[in-house]
């Protein structure tokens, strides 16, 4: 007989969903904000002057 302890099944039975990739041509916001099909994103780590020119 099998047993297993409920944490191992929580475990088990967790699925996490990954993002749907964000796929289309580039926009330049900013120096660090690119927009793609509508959706505006931010880069990591990079700390760029802010545009005055405000899309």
């Amino acid at each position: 007989m099998l047993r297993c302890s409920p944490l191992l099944l929580a475990l088990l039975g967790t699925t996490h969903a990954a993002p749907a990739p964000l796929v289309g041509v580039a926009s330049v916001i900013d120096g660090d904000t690119l927009e793609i099909r509508g959706v505006r994103v931010r880069l990591y780590g990079i700390d760029a002057p802010e545009s005055s020119l405000m899309r």
